[in-house]
């Protein structure tokens, strides 16, 4: 069942590891079958930001599957606007304290508003 629910990114991963010996394996330490049967959207990327994994609750709320993010910059892709400050500081009070919390809309693949609190 695992292989089932092992959703179609991490498959990615791994051909894209084989086709591209210089690109890193990306390893998700999280519980793919469970990821994939969350309500809430679960975007997963790596230190700069690029789209390593996008859960069928993302492909429902924001409209794009998981085919078309992975591998993208998820600021660019949802145009993340950050609401109660900057993204500079809020980048930077990641990097240092190691997460952050702010109110932000991201936009859906129909350039509708998407507000919600983001804790990183």
């Amino acid at each position: 069942m695992k292989d089932e629910l092992g959703s179609s990114d991490v498959k990615r991963n791994l051909e894209d590891s084989k086709q591209n010996p210089n690109r890193k394996q990306v390893y998700l330490p999280y519980d793919i079958e469970l990821l994939s049967i969350l309500k809430n959207a679960v975007i997963i990327t790596d230190k700069n930001f690029i789209i390593n994994y996008w859960n069928p609750a993302a492909e429902e709320i924001y409209g794009w599957n998981a085919n078309e993010v992975l591998g993208k910059d998820v600021k660019k892709e949802l145009q993340t606007k950050y609401i109660e400050n900057g993204s500079i500081e809020k980048m930077q009070e990641l990097l240092n304290e190691g997460s952050y919390e702010d109110n932000v809309v991201q936009l859906t693949k129909r350039n509708f508003p998407h507000l919600l609190a983001q804790r990183l």
